[in-house]
């Protein structure tokens, strides 16, 4: 007898008016296809096979030029062909095909993935909408049927997404997102939960759901085996609803993206610091960004021109800081005369005439990450992350730092500054709303593109994602593992130091190299000569790298693995906002070689 089973599934819930206006598609396939059907008749399948793309991509390019009115499908001799519109002929004739892009105004709504925080579609008025969200009270009297065959998900969430994930997700394939038009955003939408009645029948099948994340369905699966499980020996006609243990949400991992080894580009040692800043600055064409976790009044003054010529030859500029409000009075006056100075350096600024084309943000971001977010040719981007902060460094220490030249890692991690430019508040600001429209092109431009066949793995990690990386590490690793950390501390011993011994323990002929350059938090001089000894013992390779300081954060193992990262590995704890550290974890043969040849470049043995 089949069985189908019912788990109630929360989602938070958002609606927003926005400004959209219609995309511009219309790239040189979409071109050549128009002019080629408006010569002769074809069908989808000899256009698929002439211009050696895959079936379905074509149909997809073609229905825009159907929703334009430029093509029509007509049956010819048993078969469906492709044919121009008298309207298409002519513009098949036109240099660039025309396109609407007068704004207008629609009210979308969207769903967020409790464990991922991803966005999901929702349409209360489209039929074919294969599933409904109902109220807690909806949701209840739903259930009253079956409840000895229900189950609720218990989600322990925040419910959070980006305005870039939103505006990915609310606008049809010809749209795009020119704002929000609310007052007020705030991306937190656990006020106003909805939930989602999921069907689970005797084959694992899910209905009732959007297409929504792996982690949720697993989820889903496993509350469908417990009410299969309980329906065996209850009486299910008299069952309350099962809800059980509480689920957290997970960490959503940002995508691997694979690129070329030329795309990537190891930044090491002082002066390699100072001129990638300066390059960023002078060779920017149309957009800087620059985070930087503390601010320096007299580094601000080193590049102040330098961003003033920027702005002048149009670039947008904007310069943020991470800084948390501290708490001793004598770093607080630090911390006001930095807001202080950002005022004094906006109001120039506005008597320049640029107070559209650059910005000193004096909301803190509250992040300890380091980056720079710049584009050199016209359409091609990079992001430079690592242990620098940019705007307060003498550069006379020694950092590591990663350069990645590819769109999809500079939307991921603009997505993550629109994130973070919302600061303590969680509000949508003019900034964030700004990058996150950025991000969402980013990402739209290159999602038909072709698939990268590069054998270089890069991929944005968060805060979080840091230590189960080392553990990771430590149950592959057959070689070597380097890590290097500015300061180290008590905090380190768990995460970090217990996997290094662990290894060790189990093969001895594994190299492990740590280098750091002072301790932090209560740990004495003496405490931290003894984990020294203590970790020779053990057969580690200790390097007090103090002169200059080493102020590098990054962990390799096995030459081809690297995570570059703004996180303190010895000393810091990877808990708080998901982004409050970020790092680069790198698959590319050799770059722990060379991490390591530069490191001892400045640190003979």
């Amino acid at each position: 007898m089949s069985l189908t089973t019912y788990v109630i599934v929360p989602f938070g819930y958002g609606m927003h008016r926005f400004s959209l206006a219609k995309a511009k598609p219309w790239g040189p396939i979409e071109k050549i296809l128009l002019r080629y059907i408006a010569k002769t008749p074809c069908t989808s399948t000899f256009l698929a096979k002439t211009s050696n793309l895959p079936k379905q991509l074509v149909v997809e390019m073609l229905i825009p030029l159907m929703k334009a009115g430029w093509i029509e499908i007509k049956p010819i001799n048993d078969e469906y062909f492709f044919v121009t519109t008298n309207r298409g002929a002519e513009v098949a004739l036109y240099e660039e095909l025309p396109t609407d892009s007068i704004p207008y105004s629609r009210v979308r709504s969207f769903m967020v993935d409790p464990l991922t925080r991803e966005c999901y579609r929702y349409e209360k008025r489209k039929k074919k909408q294969s599933f409904l969200l109902y109220s807690k009270h909806n949701i209840l009297d739903a259930t009253k049927s079956f409840r000895g065959l229900c189950s609720e998900l218990n989600i322990i969430s925040s419910y959070t997404t980006t305005l870039s994930r939103i505006y990915e997700k609310i606008t049809n394939y010809d749209e795009e997102v020119i704002d929000i038009e609310d007052d007020i955003i705030d991306t937190n939408y656990s006020k106003n939960i909805h939930f989602a009645l999921a069907a689970i029948d005797d084959m694992g099948n899910i209905t009732g759901v959007p297409e929504i994340s792996d982690e949720l369905k697993c989820e889903i699966l496993k509350r469908d085996k417990k009410i299969r499980e309980r329906a065996e020996i209850l009486d299910i006609s008299k069952s309350d609803i099962y809800v059980g243990e509480n689920i957290n949400e997970t960490v959503k991992t940002l995508p691997k993206r694979l690129i070329n080894k030329e795309q990537v580009r190891l930044i090491a040692g002082p002066e390699e610091h100072r001129m990638h800043l300066f390059n960023s600055i002078i060779n920017a064409k149309s957009r800087l960004i620059i985070h930087s976790t503390f601010i320096n009044e007299e580094c601000i003054a080193d590049v102040f021109d330098n961003l003033i010529d920027a702005a002048q030859r149009s670039v947008q500029v904007d310069i943020l800081w991470g800084q948390t409000e501290p708490e001793e009075q004598n770093k607080f006056e630090s911390y006001k005369n930095v807001i202080a100075k950002f005022d004094e350096l906006n109001n120039k600024i506005v008597q320049k005439g640029l107070s559209t084309q650059i910005k000193f943000h004096r909301a803190p971001t509250l992040s300890h990450a380091k980056f720079i977010i710049h584009d050199e040719i016209q359409g091609i981007y990079s992001a430079t992350l690592g242990s620098c902060n940019w705007l307060s460094s003498r550069f006379n220490r020694f950092e590591v730092s990663a350069c990645i030249t590819d769109d999809l890692i500079v939307a991921d991690l603009t997505d993550i500054c629109s994130h973070l430019s919302m600061g303590g508040t969680g509000l949508a600001n003019n900034l964030s709303r700004e990058l996150a429209v950025f991000s969402a092109s980013l990402y739209k431009n290159v999602s038909i593109r072709k698939e990268s066949d590069g054998n270089t793995s890069v991929q944005i990690i968060s805060a979080p994602e840091h230590h189960p990386i080392v553990k990771q590490a430590c149950n592959v690793v057959k070689n070597n593992i380097f890590i290097c950390s500015h300061r180290v501390s008590y905090a380190g011993d768990r995460p970090i130091i217990l996997p290094l011994k662990t290894v060790k323990a189990h093969d001895n002929n594994i190299s492990i190299d740590i280098a750091y350059g002072r301790s932090s938090g209560d740990l004495k001089s003496a405490e931290l000569k003894e984990l020294k000894q203590n970790l020779q013992s053990l057969g580690f390779n200790i390097t007090t790298a103090d002169n200059p300081q080493v102020h590098a954060k990054f962990f390799s193992w096995d030459n081809n693995n690297i995570v570059v990262t703004s996180l303190n590995w010895l000393s810091s704890s990877s808990k708080g906002d998901i982004y409050n550290e970020l790092g680069f974890l790198i698959t590319l043969p050799g770059i722990g070689n060379e991490v390591k040849e530069k490191f001892h470049e400045m640190y003979p043995e």
